[in-house]
């Protein structure tokens, strides 16, 4: 490592990152599959494709909100902005 930080002292680049993200892994997904994790992915929020499928795989928590239109709150809520 001592030779990785003496080799970019003088540089001015970007440093290396400490910890970089190696691995990587692909997956496939017919039409039908890919539609779906697009819905998924939509509701959960999420900033990044990435970010959504390591909190899925890891059991981070994903927080979803579905709206009914149909109730009375809904209603009374959004009526000022109508």
């Amino acid at each position: 490592m001592m030779d990785n930080q003496k080799k970019y002292a003088g540089n001015h680049g970007r440093k290396p990152k400490p910890d970089k993200m190696r691995h990587r892994y692909v997956f496939r997904l017919d039409d039908g599959d890919n539609a779906r994790f697009l819905a998924l992915f939509d509701e959960s929020g999420k900033a990044t494709k990435a970010e959504f499928i390591v909190s899925a795989l890891f059991g981070r928590e994903i927080k979803v909100i579905k709206l009914d239109k149909g109730s009375p709150y809904h209603r009374t809520a959004t009526a000022p902005f109508l």
